[in-house]
């Protein structure tokens, strides 16, 4: 509940029938929310990201579909870490020069609870809180100063689909704690 809101840039488009009250919809073509100047508090070593998705079509470019085309974290020039959708709808998470998790099966046009965790010791992701996989690569190195939802920060395209309760958490939700929220945001 920190001030966090993003600017808009691009057209994406709020609709009022998200998964959870309205959400906004991105068309692969520069649009894109962004968050400029403030470090998220407290992330580098433990944290959690969690949105609603719904994807209308897979990205086109692996190199978009292994960037964060659904959130990405900057410092100075570089990626730190990435959330995103990959060309055959599986999720990806990880870092900057290290290895990185993919997991899960996201449908297109079916709303999906996506959530990737890490702690010191890795990347976690979870779908429709359910747990999908990690990897052993872990924490993020840096406080970030740039944010980016629905368009990578060097890659087209972005996004194409609904993105909808964008949550980032200064620690490492346990799989409860992510089944809570996906049950009290699902009805």
């Amino acid at each position: 509940k920190e001030n966090n809101d993003g600017t808009i840039n691009g057209d994406p488009i709020w609709n009022s029938s998200g998964k959870y009250g309205g959400a906004y919809e991105f068309d692969v073509v520069g649009d894109v929310i962004t968050k400029s100047g403030a470090a998220l508090p407290n992330i580098t070593d433990n944290g959690t990201i969690c949105m609603w998705i719904k994807i209308n079509e897979y990205p086109a470019s692996a190199n978009a579909g292994q960037r964060g085309n659904l959130f990405e974290a900057w410092r100075g020039g570089s990626d730190v870490w990435f959330f995103g959708i990959t060309t055959i709808g599986e999720l990806y998470m990880g870092q900057y020069s290290s290895d990185n998790v993919v997991a899960g099966g996201v449908s297109l046009n079916e709303w999906t609870f996506a959530c990737g965790t890490w702690n010191q010791s890795d990347f976690g992701i979870y779908q429709n809180a359910v747990f999908q996989g990690s990897d052993g690569t872990g924490g993020i190195p840096y406080d970030c100063y740039d944010y980016r939802i629905g368009l990578p920060f060097n890659a087209e395209p972005g996004f194409n689909g609904s993105i909808d309760e964008v949550m980032i958490f200064n620690t490492s939700l346990t799989a409860q704690q992510i089944t809570d929220i996906y049950n009290n945001q699902s009805a």
